[in-house]
């Protein structure tokens, strides 16, 4: 038995939950179709949403899910071109012509998609923005050098969360976009981050635990032990 979950026409932030309510009870109890024939386009969000999703299916021990790519003519083309396809495979027994197109870094592309795992894959991803990110960032934004140094601070920051408190891998994505209805033509940098981990809540609970197992431990110990332990 296998569970079909439609991937909407235009997979961004606003639309990504209902991806997530088709998926239906969780951990699913069927095998999992992604189906993106449909799905025209997506933006760095839908891209990240979709890689956890197969994420969170492997770590399950799940039968690995299928995803059946888009057919509208050049769509699966740009889902090769940002990297998504290249992890996607990874992750999904694929439906489709998978495009043998090589991940490209240039246009409207900052960051292709990107996996984190630990403290050196944040350092790559700042790293990786290269010169022609940043003239991106300065000159089709026309954002000043400060701002462009605290976009690198902040991409830095939200990787830094996976690696601190997911327990898991993550993904990141950051994409310039033209909104024509939406901002009347203003072009604006779409930072996407996603993991399938275990989240803040029980990352800091399990933090406040060791810390206080610590405290309990030294007020039973005796005076030379604590003022060594605090050292």
């Amino acid at each position: 038995m296998t569970r079909v979950v439609p991937v909407p026409a235009h997979l961004d932030h606003l639309t990504v939950d209902q991806l997530a309510a088709a998926l239906g009870p969780w951990p699913p109890e069927a095998r999992i179709l992604v189906d993106a024939h449909a799905t025209e386009w997506s933006s760095p969000s839908g891209f990240v949403a979709l890689l956890t999703l197969g994420q969170a299916l492997a770590e399950l021990g799940a039968p690995q899910p299928e995803l059946t790519l888009p057919a509208v003519e050049g769509v699966a083309s740009y889902w090769a071109k940002v990297g998504v396809l290249r992890h996607a495979e990874k992750l999904f027994q694929i439906h489709g012509r998978i495009p043998r197109r090589r991940v490209e870094e240039t246009s409207d592309i900052v960051l292709p998609v990107t996996i984190i795992r630990n403290a050196t894959d944040v350092m790559d991803v700042v790293g990786g923005l290269t010169e022609h990110a940043t003239q991106i960032l300065k000159h089709e934004l026309e954002l000043e050098s400060s701002v462009v140094g605290g976009f690198g601070q902040s991409l830095s920051e939200a990787c830094q969360n996976i690696v601190e408190h997911a327990g898991t891998a993550g993904w990141v994505a950051v994409h310039v976009y033209v909104y024509q209805k939406r901002l009347g033509g203003r072009k604006v940098a779409v930072i996407a981050v996603s993991d399938a981990g275990i989240g803040f809540r029980r990352s800091l609970d399990a933090t406040q635990a060791k810390r206080e197992e610590i405290s309990r431990y030294l007020g039973d110990a005796t005076p030379g032990v604590q003022q060594s332990l605090q050292k």
